[in-house]
Parts: structure tokens; C-alpha cells; sequence
């Protein structure tokens, strides 16, 4: 019955991250405009890198202003990772590691 229980939390964990739009996740946020326009630059350019981790890491280049755009995204993922962990009742590592895949594509 547990592992029942596990396949399905994976299931409704992969498809909260699917409608929450984990990704970007930057609608309603407390970045600018032209913040969102470096994040999207400096992503093609590999110089914010996705991890499994669910999270960014600067990439070879990063500045000091996309590192600082780094950590704010990836504080609001956070928060984000922990509603829906907080939602479906699991721990915020199995979210973080979900939205890691997707992230990914691992």
C-alpha cells in the first residue's frame, strides 16, 4: 500500500509541476522586465545552468547581476517547491527533485 501511495504522489507532484509552470515561474514576480530579458539571454547562453537540484547554478561568464537574478529565481521556486509539497502532503526534496527532471530532462 505505501508504494501504491508513492507512485501516486509522484504522479500528482509531476503534474502540479506541469500546470504550475515551474520553469519560468516568473509571472507575477518581483523581477523587472529587463531582469527576465537576462534570465532568458543568460539560460541560452549557458550562463545559468538548470541541476537536478530543481534549481540554477551560474554557468561560465555568469555576472555579478545574474547571479544575484539567480538566487532570486531560485528563492521563488522555493517557495513555490514547498506549496506544492506543503499541498500533497510530501517532502520538499521530492518536489525539488521532480521539478530537477523536468528541469532537466533527465
Amino acid at each position: 500500500m505505501k508504494r501504491v501511495y508513492s507512485i501516486f504522489a509522484v504522479l500528482v507532484l509531476g503534474m502540479a509541476l506541469l500546470f504550475a509552470n515551474i520553469p519560468v515561474a516568473l509571472a507575477g514576480s518581483s523581477l523587472s522586465s529587463s531582469q527576465v530579458s537576462a534570465y532568458k539571454q543568460a539560460k541560452a547562453a549557458g550562463k545559468l545552468v538548470e541541476q537536478g537540484s530543481g534549481y540554477l547554478q551560474p554557468g561560465s561568464g555568469a555576472s555579478g547581476s545574474l547571479i544575484s537574478i539567480m538566487k532570486e529565481i531560485n528563492r521563488m521556486r522555493r517557495d513555490k517547491y514547498q506549496a506544492i509539497a506543503n499541498k500533497n502532503g510530501v517532502p520538499l526534496q521530492a518536489v525539488e527533485r521532480s521539478a530537477g527532471s523536468k528541469l532537466t530532462g533527465r
